[in-house]
């Protein structure tokens, strides 16, 4: 390049640098024009909260109060806890399996209408409570801080805390229908007039006779190459014998039998178990034998299908089963009674609405849980 053509060149740059415009000071924006912009968002935001307010739909409304799914999760949280278990059993399909093949009903179908009736029972129950002069004692709201302190630490994971809004003043407040409600339903169950001398009479005392046993056990089988049982050889079985007479040599003369063995002992093993004459999976022979045993009676070396025990009867005549079957049968009945009641004096009495179709949109079974 020539020296001409460089310094027309240079020129050239000269002049696009120069014909650049200059640089405008900026000028901060005049209030008047922030002014209507806030105006302008602050009622976008009002507008957007009364959309909300009205989209925003209730699961129940009872006596004109609307309970959102906010006002509920509690509820929902403990039917599908509750349900969850039988989920880790029984596998990820169980919310789904039919309960009627027809209907098209399914599990988390029920499992939805269980919350649905907890929350519409106890928030009716609740204000008749308070109707009735109900409030909580010193020992309700002690009873209520513990429960929250443990649940927070102990059943809530910290996701569903979150999740579900499950704050200390939430949980108060929920706790503190659900313990009115309860308070006045328990008074109320204890209210009827239930015929227990006839309840009593309705079951066999010898039915229900429970005999409550320890005893030790060695098996006398193993498993084969398909995970079958097999009972051990002669000499083997020899073994197992000598070692449970060894280990229990002084059985008569140990009150806590739960003491004899090592405990590094993997053989023989300590049970506690009680049976009724026609409920138990001891065989017939053995179960006989055992039903003559005085109280304290240690048996002698007893062989059956599976393996060799050593029993000691603890209680040949325990009332146990048979209270636990009659109180069974009265609490069924309060339950009857107060079901019956509340249809009939409690119920009527308040106006209350399901709202079904937005029922349709919710899947119970991770609602409220994250686990």
């Amino acid at each position: 390049m020539s020296t001409r053509e460089v310094t027309i060149v240079n020129q050239s740059k000269k002049v696009i640098k120069q014909s650049k415009p200059p640089k405008k000071a900026r000028k901060p924006i005049s209030p008047k024009i922030w002014i209507p912009i806030i105006a302008v968002l602050s009622i976008l935001l009002v507008v957007g909260l009364i959309i909300d307010s009205i989209y925003k739909r209730p699961i129940i409304t009872v006596d004109d109060e609307k309970l959102y799914m906010d006002d509920l999760k509690y509820y929902f949280f403990n039917v599908e806890l509750a349900y969850d278990k039988n989920t880790q059993i029984f596998g990820p399909s169980y919310m789904d399996m039919p309960v009627n093949e027809q209907s098209g009903i399914r599990i988390r179908d029920i499992a939805k209408q269980d919350a649905v009736d907890a929350a519409l029972s106890n928030e009716i129950m609740y204000r008749e409570a308070v109707a009735k002069g109900y409030s909580l004692t010193d020992e309700d709201n002690e009873t209520i801080n513990s429960t929250i302190d443990d649940m927070l630490e102990n059943v809530f994971t910290e996701a569903e805390v979150k999740k579900n809004g499950f704050t200390r003043e939430y949980l108060t407040e929920v706790l503190t229908r659900t313990t009115l409600a309860e308070r006045y339903q328990n008074d109320l169950l204890e209210s009827f007039d239930i015929d227990t001398e006839k309840i009593r009479e309705g079951f066999d005392v010898e039915e229900y006779r429970q005999y409550e046993i320890e005893y030790f056990f060695i098996t006398t089988q193993t498993l084969d190459e398909d995970s079958k049982s097999i009972p051990l050889d002669d000499s083997k079985k020899k073994e197992a014998k000598e070692k449970l007479l060894s280990l229990t040599s002084d059985a008569e003369n140990t009150e806590d039998w739960s003491t004899l063995l090592p405990e590094d002992e993997e053989d023989v093993k300590y049970h506690e178990a009680n049976f009724l004459k026609n409920d138990t999976f001891f065989s017939e022979e053995f179960k006989a034998m055992m039903m003559d045993m005085e109280n304290g009676e240690v048996s002698q070396l007893h062989e059956e299908e599976n393996g060799y025990y050593i029993v000691r009867m603890k209680d040949n005549n325990s009332m146990a089963r048979y209270e636990d079957a009659v109180e069974s049968a009265i609490d069924e009945e309060k339950q009857e009674a107060f079901h019956k009641y509340y249809q009939e004096n409690i119920q009527p009495n308040h106006t209350y609405k399901v709202n079904q179709d937005y029922l349709m949109s919710l899947r119970m079974g991770q609602l409220t849980l994250d686990r």
